[in-house]
């Protein structure tokens, strides 16, 4: 139901980006809430107020078609042009909707290297983490909330965690800070992203790390939500309240929790 209930808060969010499984759940109970109402509305004689659900519904699913075409890279006009078809508009977008997501940007980074962090790393994972800090700041509606990373480190305890880093060419193309059960922090430079960098880094800490079982993330970032979403974490809650760093800003952020199984000692006997 989160899926259904994101779509209408995202009504006018036409340039975001949704993934495969947030758009089958909210399609899905889309129709099941048409169903529902029609069979109210029937069942009291009253079909043609089903105008009014329906109606409600056309504009937050457009604008769900249009962000799952930006994530798989095609033009959002596309959805408009095929949509209002009659009768065959939906049933020739399906095949596009249903499509694997592109990687903008190029193909996905290969080779590579995941190794920890060291103190010559500090200038590179500064300027990804103050370059990609801005975008996802923007995603919830916080920009005035930026921190550079020289003082969102100190601020938010960065190095008690542990750190790796994604090296591509020689450069630090991202880097990811962990704790036995929460990934806290997870940036890659912007001219990679949607290159698997993220990916990469996050599986590396959760192998190294099964025990991790927790993410929190600022509502509104719905890309790093369809990673998290696609490593097997769900949204638990959303909690309210002062920014770890920067206190002086209220936000709102969603909870993603995973199942963490682990190996039973034997007893005693």
């Amino acid at each position: 139901m989160e899926e259904y209930r994101n779509m209408f808060r995202r009504t006018l969010d036409f340039q975001g980006r949704t993934g495969v499984q947030e758009f089958w759940a909210a399609a899905f109970y889309s129709f099941l809430a048409l169903c529902v109402f029609g069979a109210v509305l029937g069942a009291i004689k009253l079909p043609g107020l089903m105008l009014a659900p329906l109606a409600a519904h056309t504009v937050p699913f457009i604008a769900l078609c249009c962000r799952r075409f930006e994530d798989l890279g095609r033009d959002r006009l596309l959805v408009l042009a095929i949509i209002f078809i009659p009768l065959l508009g939906f049933l020739l977008l399906l095949p596009l909707l249903t499509s694997p997501a592109s990687l903008p940007g190029g193909e996905k980074m290969r080779n590579l290297n995941i190794r920890p962090y060291t103190h010559q790393d500090w200038d590179a994972i500064e300027a990804i983490h103050d370059s990609a800090r801005r975008r996802e700041l923007a995603l919830a509606g916080l920009s005035d909330a930026f921190l550079p990373l020289r003082e969102a480190a100190p601020a938010e305890g960065l190095f008690d965690y542990s750190i790796l880093v994604a090296e591509a060419a020689g450069s630090v193309v991202g880097f990811v800070a962990y704790s036995e059960d929460e990934l806290a922090w997870l940036y890659v430079d912007p001219a990679v992203m949607r290159r698997g960098v993220g990916r990469a880094l996050a599986e590396r800490a959760l192998a190294l790390q099964p025990g991790i079982r927790w993410v929190e993330l600022l509502e509104g970032n719905y890309p790093a939500q369809d990673l998290y979403r696609s490593l097997g974490f769900v949204p638990r809650k959303t909690v309210s309240g002062r920014m770890p760093g920067n206190e002086t800003f209220m936000v709102r952020a969603k909870r993603m929790e995973r199942k963490v199984y682990t190996m039973r000692q034997p007893s005693q006997s």
